[in-house]
């Protein structure tokens, strides 16, 4: 039974605390999250260097109350978007557009922080939130099936399942990011073994 609630709990935390909202602040909302290929992320690796060293630039540039802004992120990303240097050597990496390695830098960086901030033994958290997904994936289904259900409620029941089929995605990216973590370890490591 404890286990049974400590995974339970973990793919809460995975689905609604770590969730992007629809219109976050963070700069991270539902409609950012797509399936991501081992291509992508190889390139983000490829690119992550360049990221970092802009990312160092910028906020040496911000204040204390900037960097600590509920919309700092979001102000980030608008920043990497609109810098022409960006821009440049976005194609260098094989990324179709800025608005593409946006995206997949989001998708990256929200699936990697899951692995490491949320994860304790991986292959059984993993399987868990895929179970838990599953179930209320069930549940929803069946509840849909309810003739008695009025339409406010099979609205609410909708939303949710659009919802699962975002964190299906977020499972799926997880599994991808999770094969690239040494590699986007070794990347921060020796950036900043350089810088020091």
């Amino acid at each position: 039974m404890m286990k049974f609630m400590s995974a339970a709990l973990l793919a809460m935390l995975i689905l609604t605390s770590c969730a992007p909202k629809e219109n976050s602040p963070d700069g991270i909302g539902r409609n950012d999250i797509i399936i991501l290929s081992d291509k992508q992320v190889s390139n983000f690796i490829n690119i992550l260097p360049a990221l970092l060293k802009f990312s160092d630039d910028y906020n040496s540039k911000l204040s204390p109350s900037e960097k600590d802004a509920t919309n700092a992120d979001l102000k980030f990303f608008e920043a990497i978007a609109s810098d022409p240097s960006v821009r440049k050597i976005t194609s260098l990496y094989n990324f179709s557009s800025t608005g593409e390695m946006i995206t997949v830098y989001k998708n990256v960086v929200l699936e990697y922080t899951s692995i490491t901030r949320n994860f304790t033994n991986y292959q059984a958290d993993l399987e868990s939130l895929k179970q838990t997904i599953d179930s209320f994936k069930s549940n929803y289904t069946i509840g849909l099936q309810d003739k008695s259900l009025n339409d406010e409620d099979r609205k609410i029941i909708l939303s949710r399942l659009k919802d699962l089929a975002e964190d299906e995605k977020r499972v799926s990216n997880i599994i991808t990011v999770k094969k690239f973590e040494k590699q986007i370890d070794d990347v921060y490591v020796n950036y900043y073994k350089k810088k020091d």
